[in-house]
């Protein structure tokens, strides 16, 4: 009798050290368990970001070759204009005679060209007039930039060469255009839409003069612009 409860004691501990070893066991499969799904979540967030940062360089890839595109088709575009632009240089519309004027608001000492009678468009503007001093350009003549337009023709002071800043928006650069007065102002005549300024948006343009002189007499007026090409 005594030996089979010392028996049944010896199968109670021998029980609960089964216990106590699956209870470990399965500790141990758990805590195994738990460092893998961290690690596998670790791996799932690292995977996320490298693939976040992956769609971000690929936008700013895409980026850079739109702007890389864009950048070549306005350079093809400004070379067609300075070509264009080389060829008027040597035709009436570029040089026509120079314009002098001698107060504000009195007629011009040369002979006015006529109107053209074909156009595309004729638009309102309000003008104002430049040179290439450092006053108006802040360029002085021993820049290599003096005199150099954003279209690249370069205005020679002194040869008659008739060019006014536009808007692109507006007039597209190369544009041939015919500048007339209105209410009295003196007609600018035929000109080439070859350069831009800051000042210089929507419907305002600027004429250039030979003199600064002749700038500041100008002001700013109403006159009209017909588009020819």
């Amino acid at each position: 009798m005594q030996e089979s409860k010392m028996a049944k004691g010896y199968k109670r501990q021998n029980s609960i050290a089964m216990q106590s070893v699956g209870l470990a066991f399965v500790t141990v499969i758990c805590c195994i368990l738990g460092v893998e799904i961290f690690r596998w979540e670790i791996t799932l967030e690292n995977e996320k970001k490298e693939q976040e940062i992956y769609a971000r360089n690929m936008e700013i890839i895409n980026v850079v070759e739109k702007v890389k595109e864009d950048w070549k088709k306005e350079k093809e575009q400004l070379e067609i204009v300075k070509a264009k632009l080389a060829e008027e240089t040597t035709k009436k519309v570029v040089t026509p005679s120079t314009v002098q004027y001698t107060s504000r608001g009195s007629s011009v000492d040369r002979t006015v060209e006529e109107a053209p009678t074909e156009y595309k468009e004729v638009i309102e503007v309000k003008a104002t007039a430049y040179c290439l001093c450092k006053k108006c350009c802040g360029k002085s003549e021993d820049n290599p930039a003096y005199g150099v337009t954003r279209s690249g023709l370069k205005i020679i002071p002194g040869t008659g060469m008739k060019v006014i800043a536009v808007d692109p928006n507006i007039i597209p650069l190369g544009s041939k255009v015919y500048v007339e007065g209105v209410d009295g102002v003196p007609t600018y005549g035929y000109a080439v839409a070859a350069d831009t300024g800051s000042a210089i948006k929507n419907y305002k343009i600027d004429l250039y003069m030979d003199s600064h002189e002749e700038t500041v007499k100008w002001g700013i007026r109403n006159m009209k612009v017909y588009v020819i090409e």
